[in-house]
């Protein structure tokens, strides 16, 4: 419980800088177990049981679980989120970096910047990337990229 307390008074330092996630959090996410910042992306376990992410105030689950499961972390070079359940048992999913960097460009408004990311996206990822994209209204993007 004390780990989780820490976690908890780091998001809340975190939010005091980032009014805007403030709104975000507080409309957007159930009750916050765990969680990492990994550059802009908020990862993060909730109450509800679900592996989340965030980028800018769109919230992406990546599962969901019948039990509470704790976020161990993120490996960049294996674009993978680790998490154990209550027995320990360890978990991971993928989440590409890349796509995560390509979002974040898109919610900037840096459409030059996230052109040059879409090479390094994998193939299998690219529905995700249309589907964000139609969710930002930027349907005619998601065609031609995909």
């Amino acid at each position: 419980m004390k780990v989780l307390k820490r976690l908890s008074i780091s998001l809340q330092k975190s939010l005091k800088r980032e009014p805007f996630l403030l709104f975000s959090c507080r409309n957007l996410i159930p009750r916050v177990k765990t969680c990492k910042w990994i550059g802009d992306c908020f990862i993060y376990t909730n109450a509800t049981n679900r592996l989340s992410y965030l980028i800018g105030d769109q919230s992406h689950v990546i599962n969901h679980f019948d039990q509470g499961i704790y976020l161990l972390g993120y490996l960049p070079a294996h674009n993978r989120i680790y998490v154990a359940d209550k027995d320990m048992n360890i978990l991971s999913y993928a989440l590409a970096l890349s796509v995560v960097e390509y979002q974040t460009a898109i919610m900037r408004g840096d459409m030059e910047a996230a052109e040059g990311m879409l090479p390094d996206i994998p193939a299998d990822q690219r529905n995700r990337i249309a589907r964000f994209l139609e969710a930002q209204g930027e349907p005619s993007r998601a065609m031609v990229d995909n």
